[in-house]
């Protein structure tokens, strides 16, 4: 439950399910899939934490290799150096097929702004790890957040194409920024350069509209973006100026 990190910049980080870290035993995670697979014959398990830490995932790939159970799974990590390439090669003796993680803003200086916590150099090695390793990735891409200018936009994606041409990275996605009520960016809005109202909406709190000091006129980007990735996904124009 919640996330060890809860940290990023505009992620619901105020909300429980967010702030509220509670981890179970690994080893009680790999003994709930050995009954689920016993009594149910599925072997195929997603984990839909927010992000699955290093040292947990290690200790659940320890305990199914231990208990020879033959299961294939993934899930959602941050890009941490906590995943080194021993770690890497664990997981996927423990069945991991593939695992998704926020690279976001791309740039150092964007991973910086947004709170990521990790680097692009920390990123890069442990995509280079899971490749190794013979694990699929798929990468979170932001555009759109306050004060990333065009070219920073563009700097990310030329990162990201560096990516899938040096077959670190198998998919990933481009999602426009929305503001939301419990993010620290709503909390902060004089830092990171907006103003929105200071008012919840009755029901959903995850779209709030808002003004940039600055404007950079991001959302004439997105159909490029897509594009751009629809064709690296497909080995299209990995060499085509961005």
């Amino acid at each position: 439950h919640g996330c060890h990190w809860h940290r990023c910049a505009f992620c619901d980080t105020a909300l429980p399910h967010i702030a509220c870290y509670r981890p179970l035993d690994p080893a009680l995670v790999a003994a709930q899939a050995a009954h689920l697979v016993e009594t149910t014959g599925r072997r195929l398990f997603h984990f839909v934490d927010e992000a699955l830490p290093p040292g947990l995932l290690r200790r659940f790939a320890e305990e199914v290799v231990r208990r020879d159970l033959a299961i294939s799974w993934w899930g959602n990590i941050r890009f941490e150096r906590g995943f080194d390439r021993e770690t890497c090669r664990l997981l996927a003796r423990s069945g991991c097929i593939g695992l998704t993680g926020g690279l976001e803003g791309v740039t150092d200086p964007m991973l910086a702004a947004m709170r990521k916590g990790i680097t692009l150099a920390e990123a890069v090695t442990v995509l280079s790890h899971l490749r190794a390793a013979g694990i699929m990735t798929h990468a979170y891409l932001i555009y759109g957040f306050p004060g990333q200018s065009i070219q920073e936009t563009v700097d990310g994606l030329e990162i990201v194409r560096q990516l899938f041409a040096a077959r670190l990275l198998t998919s990933a996605y481009y999602h426009r920024f929305a503001l939301t009520v419990h993010s620290p960016v709503y909390a902060e809005q004089e830092h990171f350069g907006i103003s929105a109202p200071r008012r919840k909406n009755r029901f959903a709190n995850n779209d709030i509209a808002y003004r940039e000091r600055r404007p950079t006129g991001a959302d004439a980007l997105g159909p490029g973006l897509h594009k751009a990735l629809y064709n690296f996904l497909h080995d299209n124009l990995l060499d085509a100026d961005i």
